[in-house]
């Protein structure tokens, strides 16, 4: 039925000589719309000085239906599969009357349509726009010519997610308010430091171009060179449209593809979601050095060690303003957390480590840092010489 209205429609469309984009209408799905409208949120700005930039631009044409949003930091692009159409055009909306259309019912579709006027429907919301943005206006999405690895989008996901603790909170420097996405041979790996802690996570990568697709577009003129070494520091953002795109693709294996230009991360989820981050300035911390090759002392977790430490290092007491946490290790497996507190005294609590090697050594860390470590998915501690700079 949709198939031959579509057809009636254009043929009229021709013989009164209106212009395909300026008279189209489609329809999407509950699900699709809510989806496709949060994962605008995470990028498109509520308040700016360049109107255009709190719009999402809505094209749907034979291909489907895409959806753009940017802030020129990071762009992202949700490619769906309207319910139905009649014609083909862009259309640039507000977010704000997008967000006030999801709040319809769930089980009511979408309706847009343009003819002169821009009129939307959601259930029993609906809004009439005399005139939208011109879509000639619109921010160009960065692009490229292919991608340079494929990593598992859950381990992607968890991996920016966990890294994101360890990034400056201050404007000082703003290489360390990122994430450095490194490629190295076989392997993506994930940095985040603000100089006082650090994380890094390895992520197995595909990096044989024979294997990765190429983009479908380019108009990047930065050549590729899928397999070699790169690196690339961007905004923490990715991790809420990750976030965001885990409704999309639940647990399952979906693929993440990454690519590297000049200025720009690209990342696609799937064959739905494009995203495009610009690059930080700066110059990111040698980090290498600070990660344990050779560590002198291995905790290894037990499950019971990993559910009850948290627990109890918060009940010790500790000064915000001069904040230390004391670890004493014991060739024997003893281990000692102890605090000092200016306004409550001394206080300390020992257990006894059931697996890894154990050796002599008494460190101290930021009690804050260590709970936030140990909200991680640990299995291991290593600790290195207690006379090298980077003990743990």
């Amino acid at each position: 039925q949709g198939t031959v209205s579509s057809g009636i429609f254009l043929s009229l469309f021709r013989k009164v000589g209106v212009a395909m984009s300026d008279l189209f209408k489609f329809s999407l799905g509950a699900k699709d719309f809510k989806d496709s409208v949060a994962l605008l949120q995470t990028v498109v700005p509520r308040k700016t000085s360049l109107p255009i930039l709190g719009t999402a631009k809505w094209e749907v044409s034979q291909a489907g239906l895409s959806v753009t949003g940017t802030d020129l930091e990071c762009s992202l692009v949700h490619r769906l599969r309207p319910m139905a159409f009649i014609g083909s055009g862009i259309v640039v909306i507000p977010l704000d009357h997008l967000q006030t259309l999801a709040k319809g019912k769930a089980g009511d579709a979408i309706e847009v349509e343009k003819n002169g006027s821009l009129i939307i429907k959601h259930g029993p919301i609906s809004r009439t726009l005399a005139a939208d943005f011109d879509a000639a206006d619109y921010p160009v999405v960065p692009d490229h010519k292919a991608w340079d690895c494929e990593v598992r989008f859950q381990d992607l996901r968890g991996a920016v997610s966990h890294a994101a603790w360890a990034t400056a909170r201050e404007r000082s420097r703003y290489a360390l308010n990122g994430l450095r996405f490194r490629l190295e041979k076989d392997a993506l790996y994930i940095t985040a430091s603000d100089g006082r802690r650090l994380t890094e996570f390895r992520l197995p990568a595909n990096v044989d171009p024979a294997d990765v697709q190429p983009a479908s577009t380019a108009t990047d003129d930065t050549p590729s060179t899928a397999g070699r070494s790169k690196s690339a520091i961007v905004q923490v953002v990715i991790g809420k449209v990750l976030d965001r795109a885990r409704s999309l693709f639940g647990a399952g294996d979906t693929l993440a593809k990454v690519a590297w230009t000049e200025n720009h991360l690209h990342l696609a989820v799937g064959d739905s979601l494009l995203a495009s981050f610009r690059v930080l300035e700066g110059t990111f911390p040698d980090c290498e050095d600070c990660i344990p090759k050779k560590p002198a002392i291995t905790w290894e977790f037990t499950e019971e060690e990993r559910k009850n430490l948290p627990k109890l290092i918060k009940q010790l007491p500790w000064d915000e303003d001069e904040a230390a946490i004391r670890i004493k290790i014991e060739e024997t497996g003893r281990v000692t957390f102890s605090t000092n507190s200016i306004y409550q005294g001394k206080a300390a609590f020992e257990l006894l480590a059931l697996k890894g090697r154990f050796g002599n050594m008494e460190i101290g860390l930021n009690p804050e840092y260590f709970m936030q470590l140990l909200s991680l998915p640990l299995k291991t501690l290593e600790f290195k010489s207690p006379d090298h700079a980077a003990t743990a």
